[in-house]
């Protein structure tokens, strides 16, 4: 399995397929396979780079503190020990903020920025959901039961309604063959808590694509708004019925969206 050793830890990454560069990065506790309806329709147009951030996935976990800063430059390290010197960005969530703050530290990595479902700053209602996972997990609260409270937060009630879905999902989740530590949550929570690039967002000049789901609870339209309203060569979709896991529900719209917006 690949690993670079970047920014002082052990970063795991993979390549698929050819073609410009494309880095997905994903969110908050999330890892790389998360990308896999993604990657099976991108790899036929581009190279793409999958990396587990820090604190999740096969990467290392270290002890907090973590930032999204920290994280960007971790990125960008990557590219380095892969001799890339810029590349197209996809990013959800978190990862969306990891994207627009490689804009901000690395512009001249970045041909074109996708950022999904993301953040200037995180709002305090889905700092709240943060910190109550985190406390229903020290309580002993069993890991099924967290993840029903998660699922309103992440996927919209068209997806929660199929038959069988529910159950499917949570299922995905608890079966996830790389579950993030104790010390992973805790980094990512803390970094995403500590972030606001609300005034700095005015410094980007990358062309960026901003894609959100209409019924997005935990990154709502107003964050993607405001990232609209602030960067210069923004242009943003509203995504009709979806929720927050636009990657998920619906990948190959995403695919499309993306694919037109890199290519024009």
């Amino acid at each position: 399995m690949p690993y670079a050793n970047v920014n002082g830890i052990k970063l795991y990454y993979e390549v698929h397929g050819e073609g410009p560069s494309l880095v997905l990065i994903q969110g908050f506790t999330r890892n790389s396979l998360m990308w896999n309806p993604i990657v099976e329709i991108l790899k036929k147009n581009y190279q793409l780079i999958l990396l587990d951030n820090r604190g999740s996935g096969r990467s290392q976990h270290p002890s907090p503190p973590y930032s999204i800063e920290m994280m960007a430059k971790d990125t960008t390290c990557l590219l380095d020990s892969l001799n890339i010197k810029e590349a197209f960005f996809l990013g959800h969530s978190m990862g969306g903020a990891i994207a627009l703050q490689i804009c901000i530290d690395s512009p001249e990595r970045v041909k074109k920025a996708v950022i999904c479902s993301s953040f200037a700053k995180v709002p305090e209602t889905s700092l709240i959901q943060i910190d109550t996972v985190r406390d229903m997990a020290n309580a002993g609260v069993p890991r099924e039961f967290i993840m029903q409270t998660i699922l309103p937060w992440l996927f919209s009630s068209q997806c929660l309604e199929g038959k069988g879905s529910q159950e499917y999902l949570i299922k995905a989740m608890i079966n996830d063959p790389y579950p993030q530590k104790p010390e992973g949550y805790l980094g990512q929570g803390e970094a995403l808590k500590a972030y606001n690039s609300v005034d700095k967002l005015s410094k980007i000049q990358n062309p960026c694509l901003l894609l959100v789901g209409e019924n997005d609870l935990y990154t709502p339209i107003s964050c993607s708004n405001l990232l609209k309203e602030k960067i210069k060569m923004a242009q943003m979709k509203i995504i009709p019925h979806q929720g927050h896991m636009i990657t998920e529900e619906v990948p190959e719209l995403l695919c499309n969206e993306i694919k037109a917006f890199l290519t024009s």
